[in-house]
């Protein structure tokens, strides 16, 4: 259950009587492995659609977490592939990147989770949340540039930053 969105935005939606709903808790800075990221900290809107429509189903059938998980991630790499590059011609070159991003999670994910299991939270990570947060993305870092390629290439980055106000500092 996504907690109210605090702020301005989510006061104002409440007074509308509509209930907002938390899409993000801190995942740069709070998550303490990928799965945690992926499941209680990223997107939670789109995680909780995967989770009813993809993942829930499949294991309700027999397919294990893991391969439900991974079928999960594919098609979040899809979605994004069709979102992304295949629907700009320039952004060909990008294509099977975003996949590749998706594709790679799963196992890291996997792993993890498996490892937790049969091995425990090994020091310092049984101690310090900063130190997961600093192994996890450490380990998933390479995979980055995969995802980020598409935005990079179309221009995103370049128009967001453009509506980024900016501060002029004189020098005298």
């Amino acid at each position: 259950n996504p907690l109210p969105t605090p702020g301005a935005f989510g006061t104002m939606l409440a007074c509308g009587g509509f209930v907002p709903r938390t899409m993000w808790r801190a995942p740069l800075l709070a998550s303490t492995s990928a799965a945690d990221f992926w499941g209680r900290r990223w997107n939670l809107l789109i995680h909780g659609l995967f989770r009813r429509t993809v993942f829930r189903p499949l294991t309700e059938r027999g397919v294990p977490g893991w391969g439900a998980g991974a079928i999960a991630f594919a098609l979040s790499g899809a979605f994004h592939e069709y979102a992304f590059a295949l629907q700009q011609p320039a952004q060909r070159a990008s294509f099977g990147r975003c996949l590749a991003f998706f594709l790679a999670q799963a196992p890291a994910v996997s792993a993890e989770k498996r490892l937790r299991r049969l091995l425990g939270v090994p020091p310092p990570f049984d101690r310090s949340s900063a130190a997961c947060t600093l192994a996890w993305t450490l380990l998933l870092m390479p995979f980055a540039p995969l995802f980020l390629h598409p935005l990079k290439t179309s221009g995103t980055f370049a128009t967001i930053l453009e509506l980024v106000p900016r501060l002029a500092v004189a020098v005298p």
